[in-house]
């Protein structure tokens, strides 16, 4: 777990580093006070590690900024040189990814991981937004 703000190679703000023994093994990223992250808040996927989902060492820590119009395409921002990355749900069947063999490639888990942050992106805008489906009649000449 890395906290945000915190540069332990250089040992620069070490002492704001919280320690606790027990295990925190997750690819979400948590907003949290003091050593106490089961009292956090959950920001994934609206805050995403992509370092995280694969398989990288340390944090980097990217923000939601857009959606694109077909709803499978999600654009955020890096926190530290505010540079882009799109991410695209990548057509995975269920047969497919409960396959042992295919999970075993890296490559595959990261595409699982990232099509995982985009269905959790999804689900949460449907429990937002419900079954709305509004369609919009705006007359400019007015």
């Amino acid at each position: 777990m890395s906290a945000l703000g915190i540069d332990s190679k250089a040992n620069i703000d070490a002492e704001k580093i919280y320690f606790t023994s027990e295990t925190a093994e997750t690819d979400s990223v948590w907003l949290y006070q003091g050593s106490n992250y089961k009292n956090g808040i959950n920001l994934m996927p609206f805050a995403l590690d992509v370092n995280a989902l694969t398989f990288e060492h340390g944090a980097r820590i990217c923000f939601f900024v857009a959606q694109s119009a077909e709803a499978n395409t999600f654009e955020y921002v890096f926190l530290d040189d505010q540079s882009a990355k799109k991410i695209e749900r990548q057509p995975v069947s269920a047969e497919t990814a409960a396959s042992s063999e295919w999970l075993m490639e890296n490559k595959n888990r990261i595409v699982l991981n990232f099509n995982t942050a985009i269905e959790l992106m999804q689900t949460i805008q449907k429990d937002f937004l419900g079954n709305v489906n509004a369609d919009f009649d705006i007359d400019f000449d007015k």
